[in-house]
């Protein structure tokens, strides 16, 4: 009993010790569990603000799929950083766009800042990036960065392959030569004549009378300055909406002409007028307002009936057209929209090889003249070669078409230059002009050319094309031209004859296709790093 009552007695001091270890151990565990609580509880915190973040950044994207539609010039959305900048806001080049409280919510800031950027002719697609912001200091601010990419979807477009471009076109003027001695007109066999400026026609005196006889025996025989040779026009009546069978059908997606001719044979159409030029003074009598000589069978302008017009939907790319209005007619094509960088890439990368055969930097303008080793400007004469581009920058020089081979095919693209036919060739011949050209010279519409050899002034301007009496199985397109220097000047003997055994349509990727009527998402990815 009394070993039992000591062991009681030695216990009597544990509990406050016990009781004070109890407390250290629920105060550390509570630490612990709090410490373990707020962690959690910050980690929760920054999710949703990155969460949030994201979403802005989501929405930014769908900002961005929303301006394309409404706004989609290529060349709004394209300019590298450092070249001269006529982007919209959109673009990388400006910094993009930055949009402030998309959720409506002034508690909390949010942004979002998106920047698109056309990817260029080979993909001809938009990359989209959007970088989210939320929350603000000291609280915290998250940051989320979306790419998206997005390809238009060009309705009722077709293949591209079925596009008609079988012309002559300008957006200038296109005027034709009289030899003074004998009588060497130029030939029109199978293919017409197309601008929305004047066609520009030696010595038929009309001025004040409108009377168009001459013109239309010019176009009924073999007299005069011009005359027609070789059958129908491959486009026939130039409807494409109900195309004859055999002609153009192919090229009908866009109906961008619904009125047909009475005659399928080659003609020509000027937006402004048909009409005379005293050949010994170059007077032209286009200013006039009786001054055509368009009889609207053979040609038509702003004068006959129909009146010959260009459609909003041609000068905007559209994918369709509306029919034409009562009494006018309209380009029966789309009107043809180079791309520069296309054509020279496609020169660097001729189709279906991997060399490389343009120069790096661009040569003098003698290296594509009398050189043996470059006499055939790039090309050759075999079928194969119908795709091949030589790619030119004529540096403001006019350039002579007049190699060692007068058999050459291909395509011709002579950026800031005029070309000067003096062989016969079967291709595509482009005359183009600009400033947007990384690398290459830059020129404007009214830059003159040089001389060659003597690098003076010949009196004449970039982006024009003359042919000097050959015969050219061509397909033409000269963007330049000034009121008194035509874009395309055919002298006499000119053959402008069908380009053979070839697709409606310039090749693909080296034209603009109507913009896109509707856009889908291509690829889409979270960046988690800034991209360059």
């Amino acid at each position: 009993m009394s070993t039992a009552r000591r062991f009681v007695d030695d216990e009597s001091g544990m509990t406050l010790p016990l009781a004070m270890i109890m407390i250290v151990l629920l105060g550390v565990m509570g630490a612990g569990l709090l410490t373990f609580v707020m962690r959690d509880l910050n980690t929760v915190t920054e999710q949703n603000r990155g969460q949030r973040a994201f979403e802005v950044a989501d929405a930014g994207i769908g900002v961005a799929k929303r301006q394309l539609a409404a706004n989609v010039d290529r060349t709004k959305y394209d300019d590298p950083t450092g070249a001269p900048v006529d982007d919209l806001q959109w673009s990388v080049a400006r910094g993009g766009v930055t949009l402030n409280n998309l959720d409506g919510d002034g508690a909390t800031s949010d942004s979002v800042n998106v920047t698109i950027k056309y990817r260029g002719s080979t993909t001809d697609d938009f990359r989209v990036v959007s970088t989210g912001t939320y929350g603000s200091d000291p609280v915290g601010v998250a940051k989320r960065r979306i790419e998206a990419i997005f390809a238009g979807i060009q309705t009722g477009a077709g293949s591209g392959e079925t596009i008609g471009h079988p012309v002559y076109y300008t957006p200038t003027n296109i005027k034709i030569t009289q030899d003074s001695i004998a009588n060497n007109p130029v030939s029109l066999n199978q293919v017409s004549l197309f601008t929305r400026g004047d066609i520009l026609i030696p010595d038929h005196p009309t001025y004040h009378v409108r009377n168009r006889t001459e013109f239309v025996t010019d176009m009924t025989d073999s007299q005069g300055s011009v005359t027609r040779s070789g059958g129908a026009d491959e486009m026939c009546d130039w409807n494409t909406k109900i195309p004859l069978r055999g002609c153009f059908e192919d090229g009908t997606d866009g109906g961008w002409n619904t009125i047909s001719r009475t005659i399928q044979t080659p003609g020509m159409a000027a937006e402004d007028k048909i009409c005379s030029y005293d050949s010994a003074t170059s007077t032209s009598e286009c200013g006039d307002v009786s001054a055509s000589i368009a009889d609207g069978v053979y040609g038509f302008d702003s004068t006959t009936n129909p009146r010959f017009v260009v459609k909003a939907c041609q000068l905007s790319g559209s994918a369709t057209c509306p029919d034409n209005a009562t009494g006018t007619m309209s380009f029966p094509f789309p009107l043809p929209r180079p791309i520069p960088s296309g054509l020279k890439a496609a020169a660097c990368h001729p189709p279906g090889t991997n060399t490389t055969v343009c120069p790096k930097t661009p040569p003098p303008v003698s290296y594509f003249e009398g050189n043996p080793t470059s006499s055939t400007w790039g090309l050759n004469n075999s079928n194969a070669s119908n795709t091949r581009v030589a790619f030119i920058d004529a540096q403001n020089k006019t350039l002579v078409f007049q190699p060692s081979d007068n058999r050459l095919k291909g395509i011709i693209a002579v950026w800031c230059g005029r070309v000067e036919l003096n062989q016969d060739f079967e291709g595509i011949i482009l005359n183009l002009f600009g400033n947007s050209l990384a690398g290459n010279t830059s020129c404007e519409a009214n830059t003159p050319t040089l001389n060659r050899t003597t690098s003076l002034p010949d009196g004449k301007t970039v982006g024009t094309f003359e042919n000097r009496g050959y015969r050219c199985q061509c397909w033409v397109y000269a963007e330049g031209g000034t009121p008194t220097v035509a874009g395309i000047q055919l002298d006499p003997s000119s053959i402008v004859q069908f380009r053979p055994s070839s697709d409606w349509s310039f090749e693909d990727s080296l034209f603009q296709g109507p913009p896109p009527t509707s856009f889908k998402l291509q690829s889409w990815r979270e960046l988690y790093q800034a991209s360059p």
